[in-house]
């Protein structure tokens, strides 16, 4: 993750050159137009060099401060996979894994930072995985889907995980497996109730 770049910039560019996402692939995970994304990483590069930037890697504390740029790149990386920009494929497997595989590392080094320590949402989302598509590829339409646990060990980095998916099984299993009736509400940050948990 390069230093000196704005946060914008240095996680375009880890995605153009680390990652190796196409400039169309990072501008859809941005929400922005294809050139913008092109002069981002050129105004980036030419940042680095002129500052002189050298690539290493960064002490305790400068993990801390680009832990957010760090996250935000995982997970575009996850998100181009769980939903390919282009191609015949709906989804590109490698790339969630390799996603999944930097969020673990990460929560190695940082198990103490909050943000890595809840999880990624990468997690949860990987175990539906499976069951967005048929063996031939063909998408699943959500409402057909297997809800389901596929065996996925997200858990091991949410704490609070197997309360978590003891309420959710409970939940599914008393209502209709074809219908997707309970939506979670939006949980604040602050709040920490079991309020907001399905019955």
């Amino acid at each position: 993750m390069p230093s000196g770049a704005s946060p914008g910039g240095r996680v375009a560019l880890t995605l153009r050159l680390i990652a190796c996402l196409t400039t169309a692939e990072i501008a859809r995970g941005f929400l922005v137009a294809e050139p913008t994304i092109a002069q981002r990483n050129v105004r980036a590069k030419r940042t680095l060099a002129q500052a002189g930037v050298p690539f290493e890697v960064p002490g305790p504390a400068e993990r801390v401060d680009r832990l957010g740029s760090v996250l935000e790149v995982v997970y575009l990386v996850f998100n181009e996979g769980y939903s390919a920009t282009a191609g015949d494929d709906w989804m590109r497997p490698t790339l969630c894994a390799e996603a999944l595989r930097l969020g673990r590392v990460l929560a190695g080094l940082m198990p103490d930072e909050a943000e890595v320590r809840l999880g990624f949402p990468d997690e949860i989302q990987a175990s539906r995985l499976r069951a967005r598509t048929e063996p031939s590829g063909e998408p699943v339409l959500l409402l057909d889907q297997d809800r389901q646990p596929t065996g996925h060990e997200s858990r091991r980095f949410t704490p609070g995980w197997p309360r978590l998916r003891r309420r959710l099984s409970s939940s599914s299993t008393a209502r209709s497996r074809s219908r997707w009736p309970w939506v979670p509400p939006p949980v604040s940050s602050s709040s920490t109730s079991s309020s907001a948990l399905p019955p």
